[in-house]
């Protein structure tokens, strides 16, 4: 995560439209990379049903600082871990909008999002999120903003025994599951912060605009979606309709 931020004299970034559903929140904002700040922002929580109202945000978001669709220079979008679903809705609006528009699209991890305030205070810093069904989805980023190993999903007591956070002196905790990894951070100096677990706006604005668009943007799947195929009823036997 260790971009730097747009220097002087760089050619101007313009206009992001960020877009994230990662979690309960579904949320339309707009960026500008130049100055560095929040334009426009449409936020709500929902649980769920994002793809009913997140095109209507988007629209909103670009009404509230009077631009339209050609105003854009750039899309983001947090493209997980999360909501399978929310991630899911989220990737495939930025995508839709990104071909249709012929925008670059960046992808931003939840993750990274919510450690970037935290960044360059004097430690290391963990996110973390309560993934549910007794595991956490983390990642650590060291005293300068590198991230320490790739995200990952695991029980929370596995950190006792995890070589992730060796030489570490981690003095900022964020996110959700911060009070359920706490009890296995003996030892560490800890400062526990955003518990909601709701990563900043402006802080996916700052990392979409240093980070340059490279690969198609996919979601950050890491493991596989709560929802189970339904179980076979004995007797009746289930067949594929012909195709058309």
């Amino acid at each position: 995560m260790n971009d730097d931020l747009p220097g002087e004299g760089g050619s101007p970034r313009g206009l992001c439209l960020l877009i994230d559903t990662a979690a309960a929140r579904s949320a339309a904002a707009i960026y500008d990379m130049d100055a560095m700040e929040l334009v426009s922002v449409r936020d709500e929580i929902v649980g769920k049903g994002h793809s009913e109202i997140l095109m209507r945000q988007v629209d909103a978001a670009l009404a509230g600082a009077g631009l339209a669709y050609a105003d854009l220079r750039r899309i983001a979008v947090t493209v997980g871990p999360g909501s399978f679903t929310g991630v899911r809705v989220g990737v495939a609006a930025a995508r839709g909008l990104a071909l249709a528009l012929d925008l670059p699209l960046v992808g931003v991890n939840v993750l990274e999002a919510l450690a970037f305030p935290w960044l360059r205070q004097g430690g290391a810093v963990l996110a973390v999120q309560d993934a549910r069904r007794g595991e956490v989805f983390l990642a650590l980023y060291d005293a300068q903003g590198h991230a320490v190993g790739a995200p990952q999903a695991l029980p929370p007591e596995q950190l006792a025994d995890s070589q992730l956070l060796a030489g570490h002196d981690i003095v900022q905790l964020v996110g959700t599951g911060a009070a359920l990894v706490r009890p296995f951070l003996n030892g560490l100096h800890i400062a526990e912060q955003d518990p909601e677990g709701l990563p900043q706006l402006s802080a996916i604005g700052a990392i979409a605009a240093m980070r340059e668009p490279g690969p198609p943007v996919s979601p950050l799947y890491l493991r596989g979606a709560d929802a189970k195929p339904q179980t076979p009823v004995p007797g009746i036997v289930r067949t594929s309709l012909p195709s058309a």
